[in-house]
Formats: C-alpha cells, structure tokens, sequence
C-alpha cells in the first residue's frame, strides 16, 4: 500500500488495493473477484485490484473503517450501524465510512429441507436452525427476523452458529432442519444444497415484519428468484439490505473515481458476471442512506448526471 515503487529499470509497480469480499461459495466473494477483474482491465496500471475473502459484512467494515482493507463489501444495514455507533459499534463508531456504489439485494434467506413442514418463521420453533457465523451481517438479520416474531435462540429452538458452506452440509445431512443466511441470488452454495436434497425457502413477510420495516428503513422488501434452484419455481417475498461497495474517507479520490468509472462503464459486463448485481440506476443512489459516498464516486456520479 502506499505510492508506486519505481524499479531501476524504469518501470511502476502498481500499487495492491485490498477488498474485502466474504466466505468462501458466497455472493460477496464471487462478487469482489468479478469486481477486480473489470478494474484489473483498464488501460491504467497504477493500481491493481485484489480480492480478499473475509468473515463478511461486519468484519469488512471494521477492516475498511480501520484501513486494514482498502475497500470492502457490505450489507447497507451494517454500515449504517457502525457508522452510527449503534448495536456491535456503540462506543466505537466509524463515520469514516464511505459508500462508493450499491451493488444488489442482499436478500434475508431462510432455507429449510421441503419436507420439513416449516412454511413460515414461526414454524421453526422447536426446531434446530443455524442463525450463521458471528462477525457476518447475516447473523444479525437473522435476530432481527426473529425478534420480529417473538423468537429467542436456545430458548425457543435449538441454534448453531454456522457459517454458510457448513449450513449447507448440515441441511443435507439432516443435522439443521434450516439455515438463516442474508446473500445475493442466485449463489453457488444454495444451488449445492437444491441439487442435494429438496429444499423450499421460506417467506418473511406479513405484519410483523411490515412494523420493523417502519422502524429500520435500511430494510427493503424484495423477492427470492423462482427458477433458480432446482425444486423452487416460485418468487418468495423476503426482506433485505442493498449490498454496498464501500471504502474510507481516506482513500484516495482518484483512485475511487477510478474505480466507480470502471465498473459503472461496465456494468453489464459486471451483471453479465453474477446474476446478482442489478441495474444501476440513479434512483437508487440517490436515496443511498447509509453512509456519505466518497468524493471520488461523487465526481463520476455528476459527469453522468446521477447527482
């Protein structure tokens, strides 16, 4: 990190930017190493993009907020706290925090084997559910969810605090009867589990949950796509977050101008790489909330029009 080393001979050596993604099989993953590849291919060479896997959302605002990682991705919810100062982040804010673009729906997602009987978020007590890894946005959507409806890890159902690829393999082997996990549509650890054992995914919806989404308006209701996994050939309606590429406010101006021009130039190369990334449209960076975005993204979005 750092300005670029010039070698004897003459020649620059681009300087490594570091983002963060998320667990391995995941939709954050999958989509920082898409993002490198299109800023990898600009004409310029002064920097070079380098995806890095992480624990996920949380742990890539506190590496970002921190400079550890240059740029992260992350739930828009989690940024919101930690900028605030609130849940995980009281007495240690980080309104250093800037968005540079929002990516996708990250979708609220709880998976259950088809023949388990569970149809709603109420029907897993009793049950043995995996509410994911600590240091993931996912686990805290998923105690949000459930205190919607009046649910309590270990007091009304047993739960495990598996990381995604591991609820996968605990579903089909009949250990979970299901798993919370908040990612993008369609992604490659989902599709394992529809190909090894029947699944359904489950609604969350209904008025509890319209209630918190007056409350917590980082939240959006959004669909699961039908068609995507074997078994499931209908839209469920779920809440959400937006997924955020974010940095610092230290970062380099130039550099994010860079990078948000690449990618937005793109951007139907980057959809056509992960189904998940949606359209860019400027509506929705208009009403972004969760953190300031980064003067570098700035400049881009008034040369296009978007602001």
């Amino acid at each position: 990190m750092g300005s670029r080393v010039t070698l004897a001979q003459g020649a620059a050596v681009p300087r490594d930017i570091l983002l963060a993604g998320g667990i391995p099989s995941g939709t954050f993953n999958e989509v920082a190493a898409a993002i490198c590849s299109i800023v990898n291919a600009r004409d310029a060479k002064d920097f070079q993009c380098k995806a890095r896997g992480s624990a996920g959302s949380s742990a890539n605002v506190n590496s970002v907020g921190r400079r550890l990682e240059d740029f992260g991705l992350a739930q828009a919810d989690i940024v919101w706290f930690a900028g605030n100062g609130t849940r995980d982040w009281v007495g240690k804010a980080m309104p250093q925090l800037r968005t540079i673009l929002p990516l996708f729906f990250q979708a609220v997602t709880l998976v259950t084997r088809a023949d388990t009987g569970i149809k709603s978020v109420a029907d897993i007590r009793g049950r043995t559910v995996s509410v994911s890894n600590p240091g993931s946005g996912s686990r805290l959507n998923a105690l949000d969810v459930l205190s919607w409806h009046g649910l309590m890890p270990d007091r009304d159902f047993v739960s495990r605090p598996f990381e995604l690829n591991q609820a996968v393999r605990s579903l089909i082997q009949g250990e979970i009867d299901a798993f919370f996990f908040t990612v993008g549509h369609p992604t490659a650890a989902i599709t394992q589990a529809s190909e090894a054992v029947p699944i359904a995914l489950v609604p969350i919806d209904g008025p509890e949950v319209a209630a918190a989404l007056r409350s917590q308006p980082y939240y959006l209701m959004g669909n699961l796509p039908g068609r995507h996994y074997r078994g499931v050939s209908d839209a469920v309606r779920t809440v959400g977050v937006r997924a955020l590429l974010i940095t610092h406010e230290q970062q380099s101006p130039e550099i994010v101008y860079q990078m948000t021009k690449a990618l937005a130039d793109n951007w139907d190369q980057l959809r056509s790489m992960h189904g998940a990334v949606q359209a860019l449209r400027p509506d929705d960076i208009a009403r972004q909330p969760a953190a300031p975005f980064h003067p570098g993204a700035i400049r881009y979005f008034r040369e296009r029009g978007f602001m």
